[in-house]
């Protein structure tokens, strides 16, 4: 079973760790490691993971982390200069107001600000189609539901 495992897992190493474990001792470690080694030198190629990334920053897995590590060194002020102009939309913006603004400026998304200057949130586009739906069907266009 070690050997199947090895060459179809294509995980040598490990697979002997796993035998050692499971059987309690070391008794076996010999033996395993032949047979692991044979099995994994006379094996294909192939494995059974077929999804199996090249290294951890391909992984969906550890996709999220690897994203923060990136984003935490990089500055808004690098891609966002003070002099452009980038339109805000306000709390209190109409949703008419926020489809005008939107069209104009061009960008899939816009930060929306409250009354003291702050950052409130963004507001995309997918929103503001879902907002419209609900204003046409009589609901209130920025209510959840």
């Amino acid at each position: 079973m070690a050997g199947f495992f090895a060459a179809a897992a294509k995980t040598p190493f490990s697979t002997v760790v796993i035998v050692t474990e499971m059987t309690g001792g070391y008794h076996l470690l010999l033996p395993a490691m032949w047979v692991c080694l044979i099995s994994f030198i006379i094996s294909d190629r192939q494995s059974i993971y077929r999804s199996q990334v090249e290294g951890r920053s391909f992984s969906p897995a550890h996709h999220g982390s690897f994203v923060r590590q990136i984003l935490a060194g990089i500055r808004v002020s690098q891609f966002l200069k003070p002099q452009s102009s980038v339109p805000v939309l306000h709390l209190d913006d109409s949703l008419e107001t926020v489809i005008n603004k939107v069209e104009k400026a061009g960008f899939p998304a816009l930060p929306v600000l409250d009354r003291e200057g702050r950052l409130a949130g963004v507001v995309d586009l997918e929103e503001i189609h879902l907002a419209s739906q609900r204003h046409i069907s009589g609901r209130g266009c920025w209510q959840r539901t």
